[in-house]
């Protein structure tokens, strides 16, 4: 079984067939324990019951399989029950209809169920924002774009933290190194909230430059010895972000049309 990742193309798109995909289902995660595998132990059959969609069925050789079906709102039932299944020797997993590894659903689970069920958030909301996202990425793992007047307190550090100095009161984007901090949040592929190809299409907007210059929307400050850059007018900065993101809307991407597959 090959670990799950976003791919270029949903399987069956274009085809003669209806151009069905398991997208056309949105996310979902499938839960299968297999009876013959061991006997199932009377905390996990409880915890397994519980859920309204549980079923107990039999394959075609005999053995029975407990399945549950998660929707995104449902992570928060299956965080109880995944410790104790997560080393099953019995356990089958799939994301949206793709086999996925315990590996996938770990990268993201948690995080899930603390930072979008427990606040009552939207399933797809990682990239959020009116104007403009108010940060790119998970909340352990972020770039913050909306400014609030203070250089350190913020979830994660600011997307102009990661520019330099290129003379003549020009600081450049070094995307690069944006790009690689996110890099982590990418394991977690499977997440109904994240969507990576929105993240990177926010990045693509920003600005590769920065000038600074008397009465402008930047200044250079200096904190434990080290200039660093940052708005000087958080009203203008923010109308200078909104400007740039206003023509684009893949920024704005459906996160619950996620596609997960199996590698080319």
């Amino acid at each position: 079984m090959r670990r799950a990742r976003l791919p270029k193309q949903a399987p069956g798109s274009g085809s003669a067939a209806g151009d069905w995909s398991p997208v056309d289902r949105g996310w979902y995660l499938v839960l299968d324990l297999w009876r013959g595998a061991g006997k199932l132990p009377e905390e996990v059959a409880a915890l397994h019951a519980q859920h309204p969609g549980a079923i107990a069925i039999v394959d075609e050789r005999g053995l029975c399989v407990y399945r549950n079906v998660y929707r995104p709102g449902d992570l928060g039932v299956l965080l109880d029950l995944w410790p104790l299944v997560r080393g099953w020797p019995g356990v089958a997993l799939s994301l949206s209809g793709w086999p996925a590894e315990p590996a996938d659903i770990d990268a993201f689970l948690e995080r899930y169920v603390d930072h979008v069920i427990s606040e009552g958030r939207p399933d797809g909301q990682c990239v959020e924002g009116v104007d403009f996202p108010r940060h790119l990425g998970c909340r352990d793992r972020c770039v913050v774009l909306r400014w609030t007047g203070e250089a350190e307190g913020a979830v994660g550090p600011y997307w102009f933290d990661f520019t330099r100095d290129v003379g003549r009161g020009e600081w450049m984007l070094d995307r690069h190194r944006l790009r690689h901090y996110l890099q982590p949040i990418r394991e977690r592929g499977g997440c109904p909230a994240l969507n990576m190809a929105a993240i990177d299409a926010a990045l693509r907007i920003l600005p590769d430059r920065i000038l600074v210059a008397s009465g402008g929307i930047w200044r250079l400050v200096t904190y434990n010895s080290v200039e660093r850059l940052e708005p000087r007018d958080a009203e203008r900065y923010h109308a200078d972000l909104a400007k740039r993101f206003r023509p684009h809307a893949d920024w704005r991407q459906d996160t619950t049309k996620l596609r997960i597959g199996p590698e080319d």
